[in-house]
Parts: structure tokens; sequence; C-alpha cells
């Protein structure tokens, strides 16, 4: 990363979180942030959870906000996004067999919508075309197969974007959701994107959940 694209700022009460294009390491009171703005986007998160005991400090949290959309996405989107994957299947020998499918949520003229993406889709691969307006979330399926990141996802989220899977759409429909920054990603929960969880389970609610019932 080239030095001149790196700025720094200390998070205080008069002035948590700055505007500025390109990367900022943020110094919190609860650990480092990286935020990652652009003229579409500015999405937030922690790359260490060290607290720094500095008076004045604030404390900041993950999160992601885009031009012209000052709320969470609906997740009413949700039921239909789930409904459309359960149907995508391709003919195979007479046999109907699932199939991933890649969905966008677009701004386009400050109008937000969930399309799918002109694809072709296998059991287990995506070829996709990027849609023309700037994309607020991708989505995609991992139809009988749980919700996970793949090296490939991984490859490919080097950017500023956020990201779902979505997985055993069949049985127990889970969805797992993360924010990328440039090379860094953090796994968030779904309420941070969305106003609700609609059908799914959320992977980063149920682990943080089962971690806070071990007995240590």
């Amino acid at each position: 990363m080239l030095p001149n694209l790196n700025n720094y700022h200390i998070a205080t009460g008069q002035h948590p979180i700055p505007n500025q294009p390109g990367i900022t390491w943020l110094i919190a009171l609860n650990g480092v942030f990286k935020c990652g703005c652009n003229a579409n986007q500015q999405i937030i998160i922690q790359t260490s959870s060290q607290s720094i005991p500095i008076p004045g400090l604030v404390g900041i949290l993950p999160s992601v906000s885009w031009k012209g959309c000052h709320q969470r996405l609906p997740s009413a989107w949700l039921s239909l996004l789930l409904n459309d994957a359960q149907q995508a299947a391709r003919i195979e020998h007479g046999i109907a067999r699932p199939i991933e499918k890649q969905y966008f949520i677009t701004n386009q003229h400050t109008t937000i919508r969930l399309i799918p993406a002109r694809q072709t889709s296998t059991i287990h691969h995506i070829a996709y075309e990027m849609p023309s307006d700037p994309v607020l979330v991708d989505i995609h399926s991992h139809h009988g197969m749980p919700a996970y990141f793949s090296p490939t996802d991984n490859a490919d989220d080097t950017g500023l974007s956020v990201s779902c899977v979505i997985g055993n759409i069949f049985k127990n429909p889970e969805i797992i959701c993360r924010l990328n920054v440039y090379g860094h990603h953090q796994v968030v929960p779904i309420t941070t994107i969305f106003d609700g969880n609609g059908p799914f389970i959320d992977i980063a609610q149920r682990e943080e959940k089962a971690y806070a019932d071990v007995d240590f």
C-alpha cells in the first residue's frame, strides 16, 4: 500500500470518525480500526482489540454507511432472496439440481435495489457480470452447503465492499456477513447491514452466543 494513501486519526468525542477518502487508521479506546472511504461508501473494521486507556478516546464499532442511504437495509428482502435461491436449479440428465446464485444490492440514483446478477452458475461455481450501478452488498448462495467464505471469495474481496453468503438454504438457512477494507476482513452480525435477520440464522451471532455459553 502506498504511504500517501494511509491517514491516521485519534478517535475523540468531538471527532470520532473522519470522512476522508482512502484509508484511515483510527486509534480508539477499544483498539485500532481501519476505515476505508470512497465516493460511494465508508466501511470501518477492527484490526486490533487491545484497549488503549488514553484519556479522551472513545470506542468505535465496525460499521458501513453508503452515500444516499442513511439506514440499514430492509430485512424483508432476505425472504425474497432465500425463496429465489431455493428455486435456482439447472437440468442435468432430466434432473433438476440446485445451483449457486449471485445477487447484488445496488444504488441506482439513490434508489436501492436487490437484483440477481447476469450469471452462469453450476453446483459449485458462479461466473457473473458486475452491475453498472454502485454495489452496496454482494450476496451469493451455497444452496445445500454451509455458509462460509471460500479462498476464491478471499481473493475477490480485496477492495472496499460488503459480502454475504447464504447456505443450508433447504433445511436451516444461515448467513454469514463481512466487511472488507482493502485486504482486511471482519465478520459482523447481519444487523450491522440489515434491520433484522429475516429467515436466516446468523453465523456471527450463533458463534458469539456459543462462546458466551462456555463455562470457563
